[in-house]
């Protein structure tokens, strides 16, 4: 039986777009654990640490429909290269 996720890649372009997705999204599950952890052995500061991993949280979930709603607008490659030098 053939994978249902073989229609998926299907579509021209569906391999690289997905590539790209897997690799910017790979940081992202560390980012909150990475700041906890570099924050607290810096000062020893949990509260401090936690509350730098909530903003950050925080600052993704307001910007990432923006930034979803630019790409869909203008585009990946128009889009991705600036968002990324400023995060």
């Amino acid at each position: 039986m053939p994978s249902p996720y073989r229609a998926l890649f299907a579509a021209p372009g569906s391999k690289g777009f997905s590539a790209a997705g897997f690799l910017g999204r790979m940081p992202l599950s560390m980012m909150g654990i990475g700041v906890v952890t570099m924050i607290s052995q810096i000062n020893g500061r949990y509260g401090l640490a936690g509350a730098l991993s909530a903003t950050i949280a925080l600052a993704a979930a307001a910007i990432g429909p923006r930034i979803s709603r630019w790409v869909d607008q203008y585009g990946q490659r128009r889009v991705l290269r600036p968002a990324t030098l400023v995060a």
